[in-house]
This record gives structure tokens, C-alpha cells and sequence, in this order.
């Protein structure tokens, strides 16, 4: 698995003059595992108790990353039940009475896959007790094992959540187990839709001397945010490909990539210093009650840095978030299911679906909306299984 890492020299010094001295300074002083910790938050959602939606997300990151050997945490949030005269609502973790037994179900289904992938490689885990009240992995017989565990479960934990926490409790009880100086943060509805060079990204950060704390990987929406024009409606100040602190600059070059100034944080899938989150974005009151980071810290850094600008002084500011994109021209890499609204192909079958419109020659029903077209609707091909 370390091979990309150790295999890059060469590669990550085309992009510049200064071949040998950057290209060193790139490579991380270990393999891309002992670097890299994947975390994925679930919650309770309509399609459950299959576990489809989430096989199909964190497959597509090891499968389209070369991430198989990295450790990953899978984080299943907590939940409260609707009472009498209250509406569901998901996002803040209340649900109907009809989806507290699938969701538990799903939960058992998930243990086993992560036992499953265990058992191949030599040792059974499943759920035992974590810290604030979470269930996580450990020794215990679950019976029968699925027969697919795939590679997407290998070396990977699941931590159960008694009480709801939110996306960033979720978050950042993973970020307490994690011993890898980086973390790939990936929600549970959100899949890879194409190839991308994780080692590439981790060696631009280890080799920035902190300058590049945080990278995005690009949806439509954050690769709409750093068009310039954008930048000027948003932050009252134009912002160019050139507008990049020099540590970083230089250590994209040597690592082969093209990062480019994000000026707002997003929780879809990112990479991150594990000791920015929990120092800086985790800090006391920077995310109230466990919410989406997003929704409170990442309003709080556009007003930092647009407030910055307007005394000409926004990269300042910026350095303290060390946020950047992923800008490699192939478009978004990351898709969208819409996970309150997924449905499962079997349910979908039932229907009389017969798959995405691009892919059928038999007429038959559309899929509904949180199904596969939604994930591609940016014009990439959908992910593997």
C-alpha cells in the first residue's frame, strides 16, 4: 500500500525546475497507511436497514484512492424518537418510531461486515464499549459473517453512538482514536465519482511546514466558490490561481498536484490535519452542539476573512484555516445521493427500476431522486460498486 508514497520522486518534481530538493521534500517519511485515517459519520436514513448506500460510498474512496490499507473509522450517530405532535427531523437526529429497528438492524449488519473483513485478515472485531458512551470494536463472535466484506471494510472500526452528537460530535469523537497525522472526513451520502492520488495530497501537506492544513476534494459547489467571480461577490476581492501562500505553492509543485485558495469550509469529503481539527476547528464554542462545522465555523471564516480584506490583509487570515481545493480539470470528484432519500436497488427492482437512464436500452421507470443519477448529476460517470 506504501507504494504510491515511496514512488512519487520522480512524478511530483515535473511541475518544477527544482527536481531533486522538492521532490524529497515531498515524500512523507512513511507509507500512505501510517499517514492517512479515513472517518465516515452515518445516520439513521429511509433505505435502512441496507447498507448499500454506505458500501457504495466508502468502496468508492478505497477503490478509487488506493486506500484499502489505511485505517478507518465509521462513526453511526445516535438518535432521539419523535413524540407524539413532532415531525422528524433527521438532520438534528429525531426520527419516526418506523425507523428506530432498521436503523438497529442496519447498525448489527454494519458490525458484521467489519468482522467479516476482520476474520480474512486473521482476527474477529465487532462493537464493544468507547468513550462518551459510544459502542466501538472488539472481540466477540457475531455468527455468521457476510460473504462480502471487501476491501472497503479491511482494517476499519465501527463506533455506535448512544445519544445523538451530530456530524461534528460524530467527527470528533472519531478524531479522539485516530493516530494518523491525517484524516480523510467523508459523510455517508457522499461517494467518489472518479480516480484521485491521495498520496499526492498528503505528501503536499506533510512537505508545506503546516501552510496546507486542509484540502478539499472538489464538488460543484466548492469549485463554483473559488471562481473569481465569485470570490468578488462573496469577499469583495478578486482572487487569482496566483493568491497561494508560497510553502504551499511550492509543495503542491513538488507533489504534483494544483491546489488552489478556498476561502470556505466544507464538510463534504476533505483531507485535514488531525491536530487542526481538533485544536483549532474543534475549539471551544467553534461548533455549538455537535452540528455540521460548515454551518457555524465555516460562516465564521467568511466573515473572518471577508472582514480581513477589506483591510488588505485576507491572507493572513487564510493561514489560520489553511484551506485549499483539489483543482486537477477532470471537474467534481465528489457526487451527491441525497442519503435522506436514498433508495436501495432491490427496493428500486421491486418498482420495476432498471437502472440510470445512460445505461438502460429498455425503457422502464426513472430512479427517484437520492438514487444513482443524483450522484452523477455533475456529468461523471457514477461509482463503482
Amino acid at each position: 500500500e506504501g507504494g504510491p508514497m515511496r514512488g512519487m520522486a520522480s512524478a511530483a518534481a515535473r511541475p518544477d525546475a527544482h527536481r531533486g530538493e522538492q521532490a524529497e521534500a515531498a515524500l512523507p517519511p512513511a507509507p500512505l497507511e501510517q499517514l492517512l485515517t479515513l472517518v465516515l459519520v452515518t445516520s439513521p436514513i429511509r433505505s435502512h436497514p441496507s447498507t448499500e448506500m454506505l458500501e457504495w460510498t466508502l468502496g468508492s474512496y478505497v477503490d478509487k484512492a488506493g486506500l484499502a490499507g489505511c485505517a478507518k473509522v465509521i462513526v453511526s450517530d445516535g438518535f432521539t424518537v419523535a413524540g407524539p405532535g413532532q415531525r422528524e427531523r433527521p438532520k438534528s437526529g429525531r426520527i419516526i418510531a418506523e425507523w428506530v429497528s432498521p436503523y438497529a438492524e442496519f447498525r448489527d449488519r454494519l458490525d458484521a461486515l467489519v468482522a467479516a473483513a476482520a476474520a480474512q485478515q486473521g482476527g474477529c472485531h465487532a462493537r464493544m464499549q468507547g468513550p462518551d458512551g459510544a459502542v466501538a470494536d472488539g472481540e466477540r463472535d457475531l455468527g455468521p459473517q457476510p460473504k462480502r466484506a471487501g476491501r472497503a471494510f479491511r482494517n476499519c472500526r465501527h463506533v455506535r453512538m448512544e445519544q445523538h452528537k451530530g456530524f461534528g460530535g460524530c467527527t470528533y469523537c472519531a478524531l479522539r482514536s485516530v493516530t494518523t497525522r491525517y484524516v480523510l472526513v467523508l459523510q455517508h451520502d457522499r461517494p467518489c465519482l472518479r480516480a484521485f492520488e491521495a498520496a499526492r495530497l498528503v505528501a503536499a501537506m506533510d512537505a508545506s511546514q503546516g501552510a496546507v492544513k486542509y484540502i478539499g476534494l472538489p464538488t460543484k459547489a466548492s469549485l463554483a466558490r473559488i471562481d473569481t467571480a465569485a470570490v468578488m461577490s462573496r469577499c469583495h476581492f478578486r482572487l487569482d490561481g496566483g493568491d497561494m501562500d508560497q510553502r504551499a505553492a511550492m509543495a503542491a509543485r513538488a507533489a504534483g498536484v494544483e491546489l488552489r485558495v478556498l476561502l470556505f469550509w466544507y464538510d463534504s469529503s476533505h483531507l485535514c490535519e488531525v491536530s487542526h481539527y481538533r485544536d483549532f476547528v474543534f475549539a471551544k464554542g467553534r461548533v455549538p452542539g455537535g452540528g455540521f462545522p460548515e454551518d457555524s465555523f465555516g460562516q465564521a471564516m467568511h466573515a473572518q476573512i471577508s472582514a480581513a480584506a477589506r483591510g488588505g490583509d485576507w491572507r493572513e487570515a487564510h493561514s489560520e484555516y489553511g484551506t485549499y481545493l483539489l483543482v486537477d480539470g477532470g471537474g467534481p470528484v465528489v457526487g451527491h445521493l441525497r442519503g435522506r432519500r436514498f433508495i436501495d436497488t432491490s427496493e428500486l427492482q421491486e418498482q420495476g427500476w432498471r437502472g440510470p437512464r445512460r445505461f438502460v436500452q429498455a425503457p422502464g421507470p426513472r430512479a427517484p431522486e437520492g438514487r444513482a443519477e443524483t450522484a452523477c448529476g455533475d456529468g461523471a460517470d457514477p461509482p463503482d460498486d
